[in-house]
């Protein structure tokens, strides 16, 4: 098969916006398959395109385009994350940003790179990573409770009503036996 024509920005950021609404969409499962998300990417893509340059895109071209796209996204996101955490004095948002466009080798790609960017920057996948140095802190990292945790979580209100149990049986003997002794004496 032939390769297919370059990309240029107006694609890539259709691209990004049809990936993005599309992994928001809550109608679909999560758990479908990438073969199923990719050809409703693609639907997206299509019927929201403002550019018709270069014919039409299959969806496998749509996939590997994404495939690029996505790994170059999420490089410069956490290159950005941890340039904002720490802004010298003097500078602004913006100037960090640029400033980050530099790590990105190839020229040609900063524009598009930023302004994927901006379009993806607030969305969960890209907004929570954590790309702190060094040790981090158990407050720093929100993860969901594992399965043992869980079934522990369970079984510890059961537990306790079963140690409640045990101590009343226990502690009846005892009061019988003191109440026979205090008849005795």
């Amino acid at each position: 098969m032939a390769r297919g024509e370059a990309w240029d920005a107006p694609e890539d950021i259709q691209l990004t916006s049809s990936w993005l609404a599309t992994s928001e969409d809550s109608s679909a499962a999560a758990g479908q398959k990438a073969s199923d998300f990719n050809k409703r990417v693609y639907e997206h893509w299509h019927e929201n395109k403002t550019t018709t340059n270069h014919g039409s895109r299959s969806p496998v071209a749509i996939a590997s385009r994404w495939k690029t796209l996505c790994p170059m996204l999420t490089s410069f996101n956490s290159n950005a994350i941890q340039a904002l955490k720490a802004i010298p004095s003097g500078w602004n948002e913006d100037g960090v940003i640029d400033n980050e466009l530099y790590a990105i080798p190839d020229v040609k790609r900063h524009g598009i790179v930023l302004a994927c960017w901006r379009i993806v920057r607030d969305a969960p996948k890209w907004r929570g990573q954590d790309v702190s140095l060094g040790k981090r802190n158990a407050f720093e990292i929100l993860r969901p409770t594992g399965t043992k945790q869980a079934k522990l979580a369970k079984q510890v209100p059961a537990m306790q009503a079963h140690d409640e149990l045990h101590a009343r049986f226990v502690k009846a003997p005892e009061r019988r036996r003191r109440s026979w002794l205090n008849i005795k004496n």
